[in-house]
C-alpha cells in the first residue's frame, strides 16, 4: 500500500508537469463551467514549463446567445518569480497572440453579453479576508487581435466612426508602467495599431495613458491616422457623466489638449464629425490649445498653415452650426490667404447642388493674395461687429472701431459700432473701385467713409451705401481727383447721389446732384466751379476761371 501511495505522488508529481494532464484538467474545467452556464467553454491546451512560462492555446468562449464571446489561438506569459506563502505572482510579459472578442448588447437588453459571467462568479458573501493573491504584471502585447463593440439598441450610422457599432481588426501594441488605483488606471501604451470597418486607420499611438469614468488623459502623445500626425504633450478628452457621452461626440466630450508640429486631416475628422463628411483638406498646425466639445470648442493660440499660401493665427471658437442663435468671438492675430486657396478648398458638405468648392466672380480675382491683420468676428451670424486690416490686389481696407451688420429680411444693414458716431468706418488705401463694381470708369480711391444708418447690402444687386467721408484722392475716367469732402453720399443700383466739395489742384468745386454709372455715365447735378482746368482734367486745351 505504502507503494502503491508513492508511486501515485510520484505519477502525480511527474503528470502534473505534463502537457497532457496539464490539458485534461483545463478541459474538465471548461466543461463544468459550460454545464454550469448553458454555454460552450473549451479550451484545447494547457503547457506549463517549470512554473516561470505558461501557455494556453485555442481558447473559446460563447455568450448566451451562442455567438463568439472570446476566442484567442494562444496566450503566453512569463513569470519572473512566485510565492505560495506571500500569495503573489509577477508576470514579465504577458502576450496574446491573434484572437477575438465581440461585445454586445442584444435588442431589448441592457447589460452586455459577458453579464452571465460576472453573475456567476460573483460571490453572494461579502469578501472579509485580509489577505488577496496579488498578481504584478510588468508587459503585456497584443498581437492582431479582432475587437467589436455592437449595441443593437442602436441604429448604424451611414459615416464615420459609429461608437455604438464599432470594429476593430489588426489590434495590435505593447502595454507596461500599470497602475490601478480605485476607478483609476493608469499604462503606458507603445505603438497600438488598428482599422476601424468605418475606413479609420490607426497606424501609431503611443502615449502615457491615464483612464477614470470621466476622463481619458494621453500625455507625451503620438497619433498616425490615415492622413493624419498629431503630436501632444497634453490631450484630455472629458465625459463629465461618464460612457454614456460617447454617443454624442461631438456635443458631449470636452476636449482639453495642445497639438503642436502636427497635421490634420479634415477627412480623418470627419469619422468623428460625419457632418464634414467629404471634405479632405489637410491642416498643418505649428500650435494650438484646445478646450471644449466638437461643437462650441474654443482655439487658443492657433499657427495653422492650410493648402498652398493660407496662415491662420489668433484665437477661435467653433459653434454648432446646428443650433439657432450662435455666439461667435474671433480674434484674427494674422490672416493670409488667396483667391486660389478659396476656390481649391473642398467645401462639398456645405455646399447645394453637388458643388464642391466655392466661385469667386472674375472681377475679385484682381484681389490674388489676401492678409488680415488684428481682426475680430464678435456676434452671431445676423448680428455682428468685424474689425481689422485687410490687405489684397485690390488695395487696403481697415476701420476705426468696426463695423456693425444686422441681417433683416435676408439682407444685412450697417453702419459704425454704438457709440462711435465721430470714428472713420471704412478706411481704404489704394482701394481697386473698378474690381470690386467691375465698372471702368472708376479707378483707385484712398480716404476714409463713416456709414450712416440704413446702409445696407453685400453685393451689387442689394447695396444702398449711404455715407459721409473724406477723399484725398479718387480715379474718375482716369483722372485723379484730390481733396474730396463727400457731406452727403449715397450709392445704390450703381449710382451716387451726394454734395461733395472738392479742392483739387485742377478743379475747385461744389457739387449736389448724381452719376449714373450704368454703362455710359448720365449726369444731373447742380455745381458751383471756382476753377476748373480742363485741359488737365479732360486732355483738351480748355480752361474756366
Amino acid at each position: 500500500m505504502i507503494e502503491f501511495v508513492l508511486f501515485l505522488l510520484f505519477f502525480v508529481a511527474f503528470a502534473i508537469r505534463t502537457s497532457w494532464f496539464q490539458t485534461f484538467t483545463a478541459q474538465e474545467v471548461a466543461s463544468y463551467l459550460s454545464a454550469q452556464l448553458g454555454t460552450t467553454i473549451s479550451i484545447e491546451k494547457v503547457d506549463i514549463v517549470f512554473f516561470d512560462r505558461l501557455e494556453l492555446t485555442g481558447i473559446y468562449v460563447e455568450d448566451t446567445h451562442r455567438d463568439t464571446l472570446l476566442w484567442t489561438e494562444s496566450i503566453s506569459a512569463e513569470i519572473g518569480d512566485w510565492g505560495i506563502k506571500d500569495a503573489f505572482v509577477d508576470v514579465t510579459n504577458l502576450q496574446l497572440n491573434r484572437g477575438k472578442i465581440f461585445l454586445r448588447k442584444y435588442e431589448g437588453d441592457s447589460t452586455l453579453n459577458f453579464q452571465h459571467l460576472v453573475d456567476y462568479f460573483k460571490s453572494e458573501n461579502e469578501d472579509t479576508t485580509s489577505s488577496k493573491f496579488k498578481i504584478d504584471v510588468e508587459k503585456i502585447g497584443l498581437n492582431n487581435l479582432e475587437f467589436a463593440f455592437d449595441d443593437y439598441n442602436s441604429a448604424p450610422q451611414p459615416n464615420g466612426m459609429d461608437f455604438s457599432h464599432i470594429h476593430l481588426r489588426q489590434l495590435s501594441s505593447e502595454f507596461s508602467n500599470f497602475m490601478f488605483e480605485g476607478d483609476s488606471i493608469g499604462v503606458k501604451i507603445d505603438e497600438l495599431k488598428l482599422q476601424d470597418r468605418s475606413g479609420l486607420t490607426l497606424s501609431k499611438l503611443s502615449a502615457d495613458l491615464g483612464y477614470t469614468p470621466r476622463a481619458i488623459t494621453l500625455n507625451e502623445l503620438t497619433i498616425l491616422l490615415n492622413g493624419s500626425r498629431l503630436i501632444s504633450d497634453h490631450f484630455e478628452l472629458q465625459t463629465p457623466n461618464g460612457g454614456e457621452d460617447w454617443a454624442d461626440f461631438v456635443h458631449r466630450v470636452r476636449f482639453d489638449a495642445n497639438l503642436r508640429n502636427s497635421s490634420v486631416s479634415f477627412g480623418d475628422i470627419a469619422y468623428f464629425a460625419p457632418q464634414m463628411w467629404g471634405m479632405n483638406d489637410h491642416v498643418k498646425i505649428n500650435n494650438v490649445d484646445v478646450r471644449g466639445p466638437v461643437y462650441g470648442m474654443k482655439l487658443r493660440d492657433v499657427d495653422m498653415r492650410l493648402l498652398d499660401t493660407t496662415v491662420i493665427k489668433g484665437s477661435f471658437d467653433i459653434p454648432d452650426l446646428g443650433e439657432p442663435g450662435l455666439f461667435f468671438y474671433e480674434r484674427i492675430e494674422y490672416f493670409r490667404t488667396s483667391i486660389a486657396d478659396v476656390e481649391k478648398l473642398n467645401l462639398s458638405p456645405f455646399l447645394s447642388d453637388g458643388e464642391k468648392n466655392l466661385k469667386i466672380p472674375s472681377n475679385y480675382r484682381k484681389a490674388n493674395l489676401v492678409e488680415v491683420k488684428e481682426g475680430h468676428f464678435i456676434g452671431t451670424m445676423e448680428d455682428f461687429v468685424v474689425d481689422g486690416e485687410v490687405h489684397s490686389g485690390v488695395g487696403y481696407l481697415s476701420t476705426e472701431d468696426g463695423i456693425h451688420f444686422r441681417k433683416i429680411d435676408s439682407v444685412f444693414y450697417y453702419d459704425g459700432p454704438d457709440g462711435t458716431k465721430d470714428a472713420e468706418d471704412v478706411i481704404v488705401k489704394n482701394l481697386d473701385l473698378n474690381a470690386i463694381s467691375g465698372n471702368k470708369t472708376l479707378g483707385t480711391v484712398t480716404g476714409y467713409v463713416k456709414l450712416q444708418e440704413g446702409s445696407r447690402g453685400l453685393n451689387m444687386k442689394d447695396i444702398d451705401l449711404k455715407f459721409i467721408g473724406h477723399f484725398d484722392r479718387a480715379e474718375l475716367n482716369g483722372y485723379d481727383y484730390h481733396h474730396i469732402d463727400i457731406r452727403k453720399g449715397r450709392f445704390a443700383n450703381n449710382r451716387f447721389d451726394g454734395k461733395i466739395t472738392i479742392a483739387d489742384d485742377n478743379l475747385a468745386l461744389e457739387y449736389e446732384g448724381y452719376v449714373d454709372l450704368k454703362k455710359d455715365m448720365h449726369f444731373d447735378f447742380l455745381v458751383r466751379i471756382d476753377s476748373a482746368h480742363l485741359d488737365m482734367l479732360t486732355q483738351k486745351q480748355d480752361s474756366i476761371y
